[in-house]
This record gives C-alpha cells, sequence and structure tokens, in this order.
C-alpha cells in the first residue's frame, strides 16, 4: 500500500532538481531500482525498462506497475511504481 511519502529513485540528473522542488517531503535517491532501500517506491527511469528486468524483477518478488512517459516541466521520464515482497 501506497504510504504518504514514499521513497522516490530517478536515474536521471536532469529530474533530482524538479523532484526535490516538487516533493519536498519524500526521500529521494539517486541510482537505479536497485538503489532503493525501503519496500516501496516510485522509479523514474529516462528510457523504459525492458520486458527482461521487469521480468527479473517480478520472478524476485517486486509487483511492478509502469504508468508509462510522464513529464515534470519540461523533463519526460518513465515511471514505475515498485514495491517488493517482503
Amino acid at each position: 500500500m501506497l504510504n504518504d511519502h514514499p521513497q522516490m529513485v530517478y536515474r536521471s540528473t536532469k529530474s533530482s532538481v524538479v523532484l526535490y522542488h516538487y516533493y519536498p517531503d519524500n526521500e529521494i535517491v539517486s541510482g537505479d531500482y536497485n538503489s532503493a532501500n525501503t519496500n516501496e517506491f516510485w522509479y523514474f527511469n529516462p528510457v523504459p525498462l525492458n520486458d527482461e528486468d521487469i521480468v527479473n524483477l517480478e520472478q524476485k518478488g517486486t509487483k511492478v506497475v509502469s504508468y508509462g512517459e510522464m513529464q515534470i516541466s519540461q523533463y519526460p521520464f518513465y515511471l514505475y511504481h515498485m514495491e517488493k515482497a517482503n
């Protein structure tokens, strides 16, 4: 279940300033989805994850929901919500 201020993980340096501006109460982490240190997080990636990555995550017990291509301000990204099995 999504908490009030879930962790946000981003893989693009352009995203960091925008995320800090719009989501000051969230913990924001630079890196790929393996960088998350919580069971539930939003993942912002400059390119879509390939099917193999998603299958590997799901086989390891991580639920992945793709929200497709999004944009904050002038910065496009692909948004995923991920939740690791406890």
